[in-house]
């Protein structure tokens, strides 16, 4: 993928409760995929729900959960994604 652009719940911030899950977010790659990839998102307190994102070629979109525990601290989490082809 080499830094292609990862659009996620259009781009707007995500709202949570303590140990809620959000609703449906879409995850975008607006060029499409040139090959078969699998995202893995990480952020330390927070559920992803697939665990990873399969992007077959040529698919733009996929739909993902976040949550997070009873005990995860008030605060603003940022998203990184890590590529495995």
């Amino acid at each position: 993928m080499g830094g292609a652009l990862i659009i996620m719940n259009n781009d707007e911030p995500i709202q949570l409760m303590r140990g809620t899950f959000s609703y449906e977010l879409k995850i975008e790659i607006p060029d499409g995929s040139l090959t078969n990839i699998v995202l893995f998102p990480t952020s330390p307190g927070i559920i992803f729900n697939p665990f990873q994102v399969i992007f077959n070629a040529g698919e733009t979109s996929k739909i993902m959960k976040v949550g997070t525990s009873i005990s995860t601290m008030k605060g603003i989490y940022f998203i990184q994604w890590k590529e495995i082809s």
